[in-house]
């Protein structure tokens, strides 16, 4: 699967689940495998950019993203990319549980105060 680019977040959504429903099968309690190849899925994190879809295919938004996981069979499919972008109404980015998701990880700005602080 593709990392999606420009996208709503309801089309991502479906985008990923329509791979699980369509093209993975389970084998045992928790493998997955590709219904064309019998290949393994596996996710890649990739760092998905929000946008405000005002702007249209610009790419223009708040300086936020966040992590998602993109599926992918490892035997069809080349590995996605590790960036994308979601593209949202200006109300949905302002939702607190948006601003919340997308804040960065406390322990990856601690780890650069330490780095600063060292050199």
């Amino acid at each position: 699967m593709d990392t999606p680019r420009r996208m709503t977040l309801a089309e991502t959504q479906a985008k990923i689940s329509g791979f699980f429903s369509l093209l993975c099968r389970r084998i045992g309690s928790s493998d997955l495998v590709c219904t064309r190849c019998g290949g393994e899925i596996r996710r890649v994190r990739a760092y998905m950019s929000l946008h405000d879809e005002h702007f249209g295919d610009a790419c223009i938004g708040p300086a936020r993203a966040w992590r998602m996981e993109i599926p992918y069979c490892t035997v069809c499919e080349a590995e996605p990319s590790r960036y994308g972008c979601i593209h949202m109404s200006e109300s949905e980015l302002n939702l607190p549980s948006v601003i919340e998701a997308s804040r960065p990880f406390p322990a990856t700005t601690a780890s650069l105060i330490e780095l600063k602080a060292k050199s």
